[in-house]
């Protein structure tokens, strides 16, 4: 499949006023490996009260990109996609804590979330920790992937969080026939105008 990738950061209005400076990232690829095209998406938030979840979320999107990468590319095997995911995230949230101990701050310093999507010849599979939105369209029709598990509309879970294995979502589909044909990926800045709440349903 041809894909065309469309992506951008931008800083809240409300950081942008404060002075602070952009605390999403992201990151995306196309993989050429010997089963095939891979299309990798990589997006995170990070939490405003971190005092570095820029940096953060600009170091979960690197590392799970580039793991993801390495590892399609350099695979003997037919990729179990969902594993590789959760490898790359168990990496990106090692990376974080050298980062922590390396600024002598507590690694919540860095918190931030993640989304993440790998679509294969005949498989996608994804994870997600804290909030955002992946949301896959067929035919027209859309929905989300997961909704995001948050404990209050303000708290979210984040990768640098000591309990983010069990808080983490994942899904690995495979469909020999019809997968999506494009996808939608948003952190929470625009999750609250892409979806209903009521229905947790995109909007058309």
């Amino acid at each position: 499949m041809s894909w065309r990738l469309n992506a951008s950061s931008a800083t809240g209005t409300s950081h942008a006023s404060a002075g602070l400076p952009c605390q999403d990232s992201h990151s995306s690829s196309i993989v050429q490996t010997k089963w095939g095209e891979y299309l990798i998406l990589v997006a995170s938030d990070g939490c405003g009260t971190a005092k570095h979840s820029d940096l953060g979320s600009s170091i979960i999107t690197r590392e799970v990109l580039a793991c993801l990468e390495a590892w399609l590319e350099r695979s003997s095997s037919i990729p179990i996609v969902c594993d590789l995911i959760a490898h790359s995230l168990g990496h990106a949230n090692q990376c974080l804590k050298r980062a922590a101990t390396g600024l002598t701050v507590p690694d919540s310093a860095l918190a931030a979330t993640c989304l993440c999507l790998v679509v294969g010849p005949d498989i996608f599979a994804a994870a997600q920790i804290g909030d955002g939105v992946i949301v896959r369209c067929s035919n027209q029709v859309c929905g989300c992937l997961f909704w995001p598990e948050q404990e209050y509309a303000n708290i979210t879970h984040s990768l640098t969080s000591s309990n983010w294995r069990s808080k983490t979502q994942i899904l690995s589909i495979v469909n020999q026939t019809s997968l999506p044909e494009s996808w939608f990926m948003a952190t929470d800045g625009i999750q609250a105008i892409s979806c209903n709440y009521d229905t947790k349903t995109p909007h058309s």
